[in-house]
């Protein structure tokens, strides 16, 4: 379509189409702009077909090309700090190797293509976790307090409760 994706520090991120010489920020699902510049962007680097977008103070946003976040990325999912300055993947056009993420406080290694990230009970869930299932896009886990899920592709980082099954003791979930 022949548009470029464009990081600014402080305005966010924008598509510049080079035929009409338009710039889009309308692209983006709804808060991931205001999420963006409050972040102050620092980097943007091509991974498979999304972007991973590296801010200063929240984290690491995994982008594909329509504008949604795949994934955003803090210390609640087991980053050591939200002060990302760069993500690198020796693969970065095939996506098949791991992503480096660089911060303030060291290096974090990123496997894309693995679901399963650090999860604690500041993610929305109480109790002893005792089964963990990917199931139809979103992450279930079980627990002594009931069944949690949190939609894989969700900008929230929050498991949701089922009510239904709240204060229950569940050991195992088969698909």
């Amino acid at each position: 379509e022949n548009n470029l994706l464009v990081g600014t520090s402080q305005q966010g991120i924008y598509l510049f189409n080079l035929n009409s010489g338009k710039v889009d920020h309308s692209f983006l699902e709804p808060g991931l702009q205001d999420h963006l510049i409050s972040g102050t962007i620092v980097n943007v680097e091509p991974l498979n077909d999304d972007f991973v977008i590296s801010s200063l103070f929240n984290g690491l946003v995994i982008l594909d090309r329509s504008g949604k976040a795949n994934e955003i990325l803090s210390k609640a999912e087991g980053l050591i700090d939200e002060d990302i300055t760069h993500a690198y993947s020796a693969n970065s056009l095939n996506g098949a190797g791991p992503l480096w993420i660089t911060s303030w406080m060291g290096v974090s290694k990123l496997e894309i293509h693995n679901p399963l990230r650090q999860f604690t009970d500041a993610s929305g869930f109480e109790g002893f976790i005792s089964d963990v299932v990917v199931f139809d896009e979103k992450l279930f886990i079980t627990t002594f307090s009931g069944l949690y899920y949190k939609n894989s592709t969700s900008t929230s980082t929050r498991f949701i409760p089922v009510p239904e099954l709240r204060d229950q003791i569940i050991w195992h979930l088969h698909v």
